[in-house]
């Protein structure tokens, strides 16, 4: 099994997103083959998304109220060229649209709170930063199902368990691994892709969570250093396609795969 971990260039643009489903394909098909088969997909957001999402909380938090109400026509627009680009199917289409719209609609309703409490706490701005991976990872998931793969959409709030240090949340790692177990490896048994959102998770009493910057690199680089250890040795490999090196795995850059 692999993990490979996309950052926000990856996915920047209608190009680059086809570019991923390529890469995921032909690694799927390579790793049907292994003795121990299974793709598993982290994305961040687009690029510029999360940077943008924030800014918005804090422009509403010193009331500009305006801010945030435009940027929500150019994040529905970024999503939905790639959509028009890359997906044919109406349903698929459809259910995008309404992910993208319900996504949107949180946004708003985060932002609007933000500017009437004038405050913009670490618990707040976590739940508004993770809403890119919210909206990039069932659309990867999609543009993958379109070129042929199998993938489904999985948000790491139901796999990832943290404790409450919002803005720099740290993994719960007993919890964690259990549900990753019970929800990964069903759909990988099944030759499914998961497409997971990085940078997030969620408290014991879901409270979204971010892991901090460069979070999204909690799967391959948690799964890295268990193997390293000598245990749970289903990882053959570690790819990172990201315009900046881990913390978790300081060692790989980007197209540089490592077997283990």
């Amino acid at each position: 099994m692999i993990v490979m971990k996309f950052g926000g260039t990856s996915v920047g643009s209608a190009d680059a997103f086809a570019q991923v489903a390529s890469i995921v394909k032909d690694k799927a098909a390579q790793q049907a083959a292994t003795a121990r088969p299974g793709v598993v997909v982290v994305t961040s957001a687009m690029s510029g998304v999360t940077n943008m999402l924030i800014e918005a909380a804090q422009k509403a938090a010193r009331g500009d109220e305006e801010f945030y109400q435009k940027q929500q026509e150019s994040l529905l627009l970024k999503h939905q060229v790639v959509v028009g680009r890359l997906i044919e199917d109406g349903a698929e289409r459809a259910a995008l649209t309404r992910i993208f719209e319900q996504r949107l609609r949180e946004f708003d309703r985060l932002c609007g709170s933000i500017a009437v409490l004038g405050e913009l706490t670490n618990r707040g701005l976590d739940v508004v930063s993770g809403l890119g991976e919210r909206m990039a990872a069932p659309l990867l998931a999609a543009v993958l199902r379109a070129s042929g793969t199998r993938a489904e959409y999985v948000d790491a709030t139901e796999l990832i368990t943290t404790d409450n240090n919002f803005g720099s949340a740290v993994p719960l790692m007993e919890q964690t691994e259990k549900d990753c177990r019970e929800i990964l490896l069903p759909m990988l048994e099944e030759g499914i892709v998961p497409v997971i959102t990085g940078f997030i998770g969620a408290t014991v009493e879901g409270v979204p969570t971010t892991l901090g910057r460069g979070g999204s690199g909690l799967f391959g680089g948690d799964y890295w250093r268990r193997d390293r250890r000598g245990r749970d040795r289903n990882l053959d490999r570690c790819e990172w396609r990201h315009d900046r090196r881990s913390p978790q795995c300081p060692e790989r850059t980007q197209s540089a795969p490592v077997e283990l």
